[in-house]
């Protein structure tokens, strides 16, 4: 099976993360680049790989959603390496309206 280079920008939320010092419960957007067989395949490998980060850094996903908020066959990743790139954090209860903005700006909708 050949194997397609996608981008995959993901939310997920809550997480509970320890940051700068400071213990608080988050939500995140964060970018994955990955080579997958199926655009569903990619997003499977993003949240794995969004879970491992987390979990190494001693996150509680107990409660933690991931949901696709984008995905996009590429013909090149360029320079970039294959992973995850452009980790936000945001206060859970103010998920922010700006991100959502430029993401769509960038996106081009």
């Amino acid at each position: 099976m050949e194997l397609v280079k996608y981008r995959v920008f993901m939310h997920g939320s809550p997480v509970t993360i320890t940051l700068s010092g400071v213990t608080e419960t988050n939500g995140f957007y964060v970018t994955g680049l990955v080579e997958a067989p199926s655009a569903e395949q990619a997003v499977q490998q993003v949240d794995a790989m969004i879970r491992d980060f987390l979990l190494q850094r001693g996150a509680d996903l107990s409660q933690c959603r991931t949901e696709a908020e984008d995905v996009v066959e590429l013909v090149s990743f360029g320079t970039s390496p294959e992973g995850l790139s452009g980790f936000v954090f945001y206060p859970e209860q103010q998920r922010p309206t700006f991100w959502q903005k430029a993401w769509r700006w960038v996106r081009g909708r």
